[in-house]
């Protein structure tokens, strides 16, 4: 909208100096003609875009644009409130991950443990029965 609103002001300063000028200034009328031109073949573009923006937006006309927009702000909250909350869990989750690895280390060198100690008791034993024999 902006883009066509500076596009036809920009026409209507130009239409302006056109008529300004005197009438043997050929070249000067010339260029302005150009620049006109490029200029209102601008606008429609612009116009045929936003034509086919309002469609894809299911908009009839401007009004529409703001609903839009205000869903796309609350959408826009929406996310930026689950970003964080991803941030938080997985924090959270890399804790959790680390406190089990260091658990299961930990459970790992109990159990080493117990199976050195009961080899050790089963030495013991055989060792106890050999010499009562």
């Amino acid at each position: 909208m902006q883009k066509i609103k500076n596009a036809v002001k920009e026409r209507k300063a130009l239409l302006a100096e056109k008529k300004e000028i005197s009438f043997w200034n050929i070249p000067k009328a010339k260029e302005l003609n150009v620049k006109i031109a490029e200029l209102t073949e601008d606008i429609e573009e612009l116009k045929s875009e936003k034509a086919v923006l309002l469609n894809q937006l299911d908009c009839a006309d401007d009004a529409g644009i703001a609903a839009i927009k205000k869903d796309i702000a609350y959408a826009e909250a929406g996310l930026f409130k689950l970003e964080q909350q991803e941030e938080k869990y997985s924090s959270k989750l890399k804790a959790g991950l680390s406190e089990y690895a260091e658990n299961r280390t930990s459970q790992r060198e109990l159990e080493q443990k117990k199976q050195q100690k009961h080899k050790t008791t089963q030495k013991q034993k055989h060792r106890h029965s050999e010499q009562e024999q």
